[in-house]
């Protein structure tokens, strides 16, 4: 080991919510490392491997300078499933919510652990729909019923949505969504 190729600047990018600690833990970066030996694919995969990070890249800059390049995930939903879980834009369940800025989320119900026990493809697939069914009310920026705050998953009925300062419900079933959204 020589001083010469010890990590001195390290620069992360990208971070939302998790702190620069948390990465540099999570990484193992939080103690000195010898950049010649480091190797970069490890601490991207032990990045990737944290609830919030999507994607993470790590660049070397001999002989003394690291970048981390941090993608986080961003809610798009919570899942009413044991708790509330946190979905992602892709429909990935990644984290149970801590309840902290969650609670502006529109939730996702009618689904059990034993839907993913079953078929967990089909279950994501369900979960997908409801996230492009909040995009395209979001799209079509619906001011007659304004916000949702609820869309359930019902295995005979479809998606129901539910908006949030009245409860009004909107029966859309499972097809064919966007127009019948644009006839409300």
């Amino acid at each position: 080991t020589t001083p010469y190729f010890e990590l001195r600047r390290l620069e992360i990018v990208g971070l939302l919510r998790l702190t620069e600690q948390e990465v540099r833990s999570f990484a193992g970066l939080d103690r000195p490392v010898q950049l010649i030996t480091l190797d970069l694919s490890r601490v991207e995969r032990q990045l990737k491997g944290q609830p919030w990070v999507l994607d993470a890249r790590v660049e070397r800059f001999l002989p003394d300078r690291l970048v981390v390049h941090v993608t986080e995930r961003k809610p798009a939903a919570l899942l009413l499933l044991d708790g509330f879980q946190l979905v992602d834009q892709n429909g990935h369940v990644f984290l149970r919510s801590n309840g902290q800025g969650d609670e502006r989320l529109p939730v996702i119900t009618g689904l059990t652990s034993a839907d993913f026990a079953a078929d967990e493809v089909g279950t994501e697939v369900r979960i997908r729909q409801a996230l492009a069914v909040l995009r395209e009310w979001e799209r079509q920026k619906l001011p007659k019923a304004a916000n949702l705050s609820e869309v359930h998953l019902d295995p005979v009925l479809g998606l129901v949505l539910y908006t949030e300062e009245a409860g009004t419900r909107i029966q859309l079933g499972w097809s064919d969504h966007a127009q019948r959204l644009a006839r409300l």
